[in-house]
């Protein structure tokens, strides 16, 4: 289980809530129809399939797989993409356009339907909803031919709406899945990841022309992802995320509260995480991996990871924003047993062998 892994839970989880989108105005309208052409069955025909996993003796947290865990947690969270970018879903608040970018794509093979409810067209108001049904919709990603397939339905309703962009705002989507959505990894180097998405969210949003906040929550919303190996991840409610952008200092504070449970080769087990203090980045301070994606650089902020036996990892920012320290408490008593200072490129790179 590695950062394949954890990109497919992101994945499922933001199809429920970027894909699905805060947004709150305007839209192209349409389904997708269906292709003639014809889509891989199956991701068993990868040659790099892993081996099935053997299950871990190790169950919960220990001196061997805490920074594992910790890496997993925090680079791998479900809400951990830290608005750098001045574009961010955030800063488009109520006068966006439903931001369903690849779910709402046409379909090279099966279909997607996307519908939408606004009787007063561009201004978007309480009660505007909107739908996207899938039926064995088979997409291909262009930056690397991969190709996953889709089925199910998202529904969202706005319950809440005042003001405007540019102004203060406020505004509620209430997000659906009541049905199960799954996105399937046909090929590639995911092949063989599903992942379910089940439940509902409640998105806020709130702002102004100075500073904007989203916040994320719910008490019944599963992502579950499934590895061809036998791997399993599962972000689970009750869940909780704050993002807030303060354009005056340029800076971004992120708070995630989360249950997540693994199956990997280190461990079996389930784990509370716990944002204590909320993580503060500032503009601009971004790394990248090799696949591009963002490594979270903030100058502070701590975490908690608990196991059900009670041990705990917190993991601390550091204020020269490249590094974290990682401590291990096995028995509770507050008394770190072991813990090292780490950079956050480090923590990439052990998520990506995890």
């Amino acid at each position: 289980m590695n950062k394949h892994t954890a990109r497919q839970g992101k994945k499922g989880l933001m199809a429920g809530v970027l894909s699905a989108c805060i947004a709150l105005t305007a839209c192209g309208g349409g389904g997708g129809g269906s292709a003639t052409n014809t889509a891989p069955t199956s991701p068993g025909d990868n040659p790099d399939a892993p081996p099935l996993l053997t299950p871990p003796v190790t169950q919960g947290l220990t001196e061997e797989n805490y920074i594992q865990v910790a890496a997993f947690s925090f680079l791998g969270g479900l809400f951990f993409d830290f608005e750098q970018n001045p574009q961010s879903v955030n800063s488009a608040g109520p006068d966006a356009a439903f931001f369903l970018v690849a779910l709402a794509a046409d379909c090279e093979s099966g279909s997607a339907d996307f519908g939408v409810n606004m009787p007063g067209g561009i201004v978007s108001m309480v009660g505007d909803s909107f739908s996207l049904d899938h039926s064995d919709c088979v997409m291909t990603f262009p930056d690397d031919g991969s190709q996953e397939r889709t089925n199910g339905r998202f529904s969202g309703e706005i319950t809440r709406r005042t003001g405007s962009a540019g102004a203060p705002f406020t505004a509620t989507l209430l997000l659906n899945n009541s049905n199960n959505f799954t996105i399937e990894a046909l090929t590639g180097e995911d092949a063989g990841f599903i992942t379910t998405i089940e439940g509902q969210l409640q998105i806020d949003t709130e702002g102004d022309t100075v500073t904007d906040t989203s916040m994320i929550t719910s008490a019944d919303y599963t992502v579950t992802t499934t590895s061809a190996a036998g791997e399993r991840l599962i972000f689970e409610s009750p869940v909780s995320a704050i993002n807030r952008r303060d354009m005056s200092n340029n800076t971004f504070t992120t708070e995630v509260d989360y249950t997540l449970s693994l199956l990997s080769a280190i461990t079996d087990g389930t784990f509370v995480v716990d944002t204590t203090t909320p993580f503060l980045g500032i503009g601009g301070m971004v790394a990248l991996d090799a696949e591009g994606d963002v490594i979270p650089q903030p100058i502070s902020g701590a975490l908690t990871i608990t196991d059900s036996n009670g041990a705990v990892v917190t993991l601390t920012a550091m204020t020269d924003g490249v590094s974290a320290e990682i401590s291990l408490d096995l028995d509770g008593d507050t008394v770190a047993d072991v813990s090292q200072i780490i950079t956050y490129e480090v923590l990439d790179a052990v998520l990506e062998a995890f």
